[in-house]
């Protein structure tokens, strides 16, 4: 059976810092694996759902998601996968 879990419950930091990424809240589908994609995700007082996986890459400690959010805008969210924290890596408006 198939579900929407929270996943990456971390407290939120904002980078000043350029090559940065901020810290998110993010809720996953949980189907075949969990965190299999991101369902919604917790931006400033905000939460965002996901309208279209876009793109999605790996790298060897991460999992990287182009997404296109409610808001119309496309952002590219970052998983690292053994700290279990999710980070907002790029932004762009519609």
């Amino acid at each position: 059976m198939s579900q929407v879990r929270a996943c990456a419950d971390a407290t939120r930091r904002f980078a000043a810092i350029e090559g940065q990424g901020v810290t998110l809240k993010v809720e996953c589908y949980a189907g075949y694996k969990a965190d299999e994609r991101p369902v919604r995700f917790l931006l400033g007082e905000r939460w965002l759902a996901v309208e279209e996986v876009v793109d999605r890459w790996y790298d060897p400690h991460a999992v990287y998601f182009r997404v296109r959010a409610a808001d119309g805008a496309m952002y590219v969210l970052k998983h690292e996968q053994r700290e279990d924290v999710w980070t907002l890596e790029a932004y762009r408006q519609p």
